[in-house]
Order: C-alpha cells, then structure tokens, then sequence
C-alpha cells in the first residue's frame, strides 16, 4: 500500500513539472525563481524554453526583441521573421524602449536599482524567461 501510495505521489509531481523537468526544484526548494539562487553558471536555461518565446512573440505581433539570455537559437528566431539583438549587462543599465527577454539566471544577478529588478515582468515564458516591455 505505502510503495502504491509512493509512486502515486511520483506520477503527481511529474506530471505537475512536465514539460519543465530542466528547471525542477524539489518543494522543499520552491519553484526555479527560488532554486535559481541555490545555483550557479548554466544549472537552469539550456535554451528549453526559446520556441515557447517565438510562439509568444508571434502570437503578441512583437517583432524586434532584445535578449540577454543563454543558448538563443538565433536561427529560429531569423527563421520565424523575429528581428533580435543580444545586448549585455552594461545595456541593461540603461534600457532604450522596447521588449526585452530575460534569462532567468541573468535577472538573478541585476544590480538591485536596475530597471529590471524594480519592475514585474510583462510574462513569464515556461520557468527561464522573464519578458519585460521597457516603455
């Protein structure tokens, strides 16, 4: 009964991460924005959650991103019509107006009176991406 009841409760919990399993925390750790902080260099964004940026862009009618996040499959983006540039933390400092996609390990490491630690993000895409629109 105890063993039927375990592996009852290890369906549950994959089917509640699923398709995020790259950026899974136990629950004693919290979701990603709290395990994000437990890590270091590339533990959570290995690029699973670019297409899911795509369809959200194409789906918003956004057409020029900024982006500061690792593994951007550059080649989808041109493939899809999405015009991008990769900026670094420097531009980040003085955000120019427009959509920017953040990796979550990256938002991590802002300085706190940044203009991305100060404000919510407009989305969240799948657990690694934060979307901000810098008016």
């Amino acid at each position: 009964m105890l063993l039927a009841l375990a592996l009852l409760a290890l369906a549950g919990r994959t089917l509640r991460v699923m398709p995020h399993f790259l950026s899974y925390f136990s629950e004693w750790v919290g979701d990603a924005e709290h395990g994000v902080r437990l890590t270091g260099d590339s533990n959570i964004d290995w690029g699973q959650d670019n297409r899911r940026l795509i369809d959200y862009l194409k789906e918003h009618g956004i057409s020029f991103i900024y982006l500061h996040i690792r593994n951007p499959n550059k080649e989808e983006l041109d493939h899809d019509g999405i015009a991008w540039r990769m900026i670094g933390e420097t531009e980040l400092a003085q955000p120019e107006s427009g959509t920017y996609a953040l990796s979550i390990e990256f938002h991590r490491d802002l300085d706190l009176i940044n203009y991305f630690r100060r404000n919510a993000p407009i989305a969240k895409i799948g657990k690694t991406i934060y979307l901000f629109q810098v008016p």
